[in-house]
């Protein structure tokens, strides 16, 4: 069974949920959004034997090379492993030699709002690398009334990074590169 890596921590209230527009048919529910680059953003939270956790989320960011000065579209997608709901807040940090990623922030009936940020080395020659980042964003995102949440469209040269989580343990990073 393939599973997307995103290690999230997700907190949210049980009330909220019951009032929430669309909440969990089917057993999920579907939010879309944007980053304060004006990108879309999107997650889908599940519930399962009395939790809630984060399923499938996706981010569309505007990334700044701090020596060359490029500039790119890059987005990141994931899902899972399974973070428990509590109190309405959730965080999520993904750090390895490859990459930062940061996501928190707070859902409440219908609406979720927080702070993203993704940083990761780039190589500017065979033998330099710099970093690139989005810096710390602001986000916001809406429940969507039923149905499955849409892949973000691409738009322009795209960098995407999928993270999976096998059952062994280990984790597959696929990089794809589109419109270059």
């Amino acid at each position: 069974m393939r599973r997307t890596l995103a290690v999230l921590g997700l907190s949210f209230g049980l009330t909220a949920l019951a009032a929430t527009p669309g909440a969990f048919a089917g057993g999920s529910q579907n939010w879309q959004g944007t980053t304060s680059q004006g990108l879309p953003m999107s997650f889908t939270l599940v519930k399962s034997g009395g939790t809630t956790y984060i399923g499938e989320w996706e981010f569309r960011f505007e990334v700044h090379c701090l020596t060359s000065g490029t500039t790119f579209i890059y987005s990141v997608a994931g899902g899972g492993p399974r973070t428990e709901v509590v109190n309405g807040r959730f965080r999520m940090t993904i750090e390895d030699s490859l990459e930062h990623f940061s996501w928190r922030g707070s859902i409440g009936p219908g609406t979720a709002a927080g702070t993203v940020e993704h940083i990761e080395p780039a190589l500017v020659s065979k033998t330099e690398a710099e970093v690139c980042t989005t810096g710390s964003r602001r986000w916001h995102a809406k429940a969507q009334l039923g149905g499955s949440a849409p892949a973000l469209a691409a738009t322009g040269p795209t960098v995407r990074v999928e993270l999976v989580n096998h059952p062994d343990g280990t984790m597959t990073r696929t990089l794809t590169r589109t419109g270059h």
